[in-house]
């Protein structure tokens, strides 16, 4: 099978397969690939380049430009083990308002008004700040338990995408992922990659189950050119 085409956008996610994410240690930001969104500036302020830090061991590969910071957020099975947890948080707050309320109400005379619920508190700021963390409200919120690197080839794709999934190799021992034949993982027509999908779980070193996602996506086969955005 023939090298990817250029213009290639490549896109690693790294996820926690359990719901241990409160005891793992939070990723160090790090210049130009960060948490923080950066400022509004010139297209370069927002790259990261070769070698920036990804996740577990992961990194930018040479050939490579990671696009903006590191995406970090909950899935949705994290989301639903906490879910009783943030409820029952939610619960006594409401309950602590509405107490509170009835107090004021009693000292001052008036009608207490009803606490309006976080969905509908989220409504009204909706378009006018970013809302706040859902699960700030528990005591020990858990942490985010996937890690989004979205990247652009510059060089070789072929070679790029050829050291991701050493990489991968590396992080997970137990994967035994193919490094030298990008037909096991890559679709084509006419004898060009329209695209690949490389999947692996496993044990890391210190004994973490986590999965990784690979994903290259050349764009427009026809036109030779990347997705807008991309």
């Amino acid at each position: 099978m023939r090298r990817i085409a250029t213009t290639v956008a490549l896109v690693c996610v790294v996820a926690v397969a359990g719901c241990e994410t409160r005891s793992q240690d939070e990723p160090a930001p790090v210049s130009g690939g960060g948490t923080a969104t950066p400022e509004a500036g010139d297209v370069a302020e927002h790259e990261s380049s070769p070698q920036s830090p990804i996740s577990y061991g992961l990194e930018v590969p040479e050939g490579a430009t990671q696009l903006g910071p590191l995406v970090r957020y909950r899935s949705a099975a994290l989301i639903e083990a906490f879910q009783p947890e943030l409820d029952d948080a939610q619960a006594r707050r409401d309950r602590a308002a509405a107490e509170r309320a009835e107090e004021e109400a009693e000292s001052e005379g008036t009608t207490p008004s009803p606490t309006p619920s976080p969905s509908e508190s989220a409504d009204d700021d909706q378009g006018t700040r970013p809302s706040d963390d859902t699960f700030s409200i528990v005591e020990a919120p858990p942490r985010p338990d996937v890690t989004l690197s979205l990247m652009r080839i510059d060089g070789d794709p072929s070679q790029v995408v050829r050291r991701m999934i050493a990489q991968i190799n590396a992080v997970i021992p137990e994967a035994g992922l193919v490094e030298n034949d990008l037909a096991e993982y890559c679709q084509a027509e006419e004898r060009r990659i329209t695209g690949c999908t490389v999947r692996a779980r496993g044990l890391t070193a210190d004994d973490r189950d986590i999965s990784i996602t690979l994903t290259a996506d050349p764009g427009d086969l026809s036109t030779r050119t990347a997705y807008p955005a991309s």
